[in-house]
Formats: structure tokens, C-alpha cells, sequence
């Protein structure tokens, strides 16, 4: 079940590249980044720069839009590509700027992922860190230590979370 249909204190924005993937979030909130210059609307091919370039003045005006009733913003990501790597430092910036709180949950990719998306994952989240109030890093590889299966090891670790909100 989406938390965004079981919480009514707190809104949930779903921000992705992935058009899809947004589709099937059942907020009401949703962003959509995109870019002239990315072939496609569903990722940046791990590539930062291209993360951070997706978050321009209309990303910047919406998220102040649907945040304007709230002091304290949780945002949820994971790191290692390119989207959230790079989109992240830069929307959590921007809350800072407006005078927000900002609670980070993030996840650092599987180990079979690569080496070279965990580096960019402990980038990013070093980037995260001046514009954070506080930071829960959740590893990946802990769910396959999980008895039950992935799917319910990524159910598991969203309850996890979304228990620290309430």
C-alpha cells in the first residue's frame, strides 16, 4: 500500500525522471523532471550533473508551492544514479533556502550494483549533509539479509521509514 493514501497529516511529493514510475505513485503530488537535452524520461544513465540540471525554476516554484504549509520536509531517495544523486543536494538546498527542515531517508545501492554507484551514492550524500537536519541511511544489502523476500524486504524498509514520520 502507498503511504500516501494512509497518511492524511503529511503530504507525500513524488518527484522522479521516470514517467512510469510516477504513473504509479498514488499522491496527489507529483513532479515530473525533464530535460531538452536527456534523450529519454526515465533517467540520467547515473550521471549527477544530469540529476542536478533536472531541477530548474519551474521544479524549484512547484516544490515551494506544495510545501508552503509545512515546516518540516521529509525527503526520501536513493542514491547511486544519476537522478537522485544529483536532484537531491539541490532540492534539499533549495528547502533550506526557504527556510524548511529537512529530514533525509536515503538508500545506498546493492554491493552488486558496483563500486562505481556506491562512490557516487557517498558523494551525493556528503553534498546532502549541509542542508540536512538530520539523515537516516538505510543500506540496501540489509534486505537481502531479510528472511522474506525483496518484495517484502522493500515494504519492510518503507514501513521503517515512514514509522520515523509519524
Amino acid at each position: 500500500t502507498d503511504i500516501a493514501r494512509l497518511d492524511t497529516d503529511n503530504i507525500f511529493i513524488h518527484i522522479n525522471s521516470d514517467n512510469n514510475a510516477l504513473r504509479q505513485k498514488q499522491s496527489d503530488f507529483k513532479i515530473l523532471l525533464t530535460s531538452d537535452t536527456k534523450e529519454d524520461n526515465w533517467g540520467c544513465g547515473g550521471n549527477t550533473e544530469c540529476g542536478l540540471n533536472l531541477i530548474d525554476d519551474t521544479v524549484r516554484k512547484t516544490i515551494k508551492e506544495y510545501t508552503k504549509h509545512h515546516e518540516t520536509i521529509y525527503l526520501m531517495a536513493t542514491l547511486g544514479g544519476g537522478v537522485g544523486s544529483g536532484s537531491t543536494p539541490e532540492i534539499a538546498k533549495y528547502l533550506k533556502s526557504i527556510n524548511k527542515k529537512v529530514i533525509l531517508h536515503v538508500t545506498l545501492p546493492f554491493t552488486f550494483e558496483g563500486k562505481s554507484r556506491l562512490s557516487t551514492a557517498k558523494n551525493s550524500l556528503e553534498l546532502l549533509k549541509p542542508y540536512s537536519d538530520e539523515i537516516s541511511v538505510f543500506e540496501n544489502n540489509d534486505l537481502l539479509e531479510s528472511k522474506k523476500g525483496l518484495r517484502e524486504s522493500f515494504q519492510l524498509a518503507s514501513n521503517k521509514i515512514y514509522s520515523k514520520i509519524r
